[in-house]
């Protein structure tokens, strides 16, 4: 018996293409790689960091946008 096919609304498959556009986009303005690009908000403030998986798990800042 095989699995039904999930259908995905347009929008969502949209939303998924400009996400991977803007990841694609910040790793190669800051020649990381995708895999090591790390994106968060905090106060107001999208923080573009690299993450370094070790055993302290290290984030370098490599840009801070204020999105007010």
């Amino acid at each position: 018996m095989s699995k039904p096919k999930l259908e995905r609304p347009k929008e969502d498959l949209v939303l998924v293409g400009t996400i991977s556009q803007i990841f694609t986009e910040l790793a190669g303005k800051h020649k990381v790689k995708i895999d090591d690009l790390n994106l968060h908000i905090h106060c107001k403030t999208l923080y573009i960091q690299e993450y370094t998986p070790n055993c302290k798990n290290e984030y370098k800042c490599l840009d801070m946008i204020n999105l007010m």
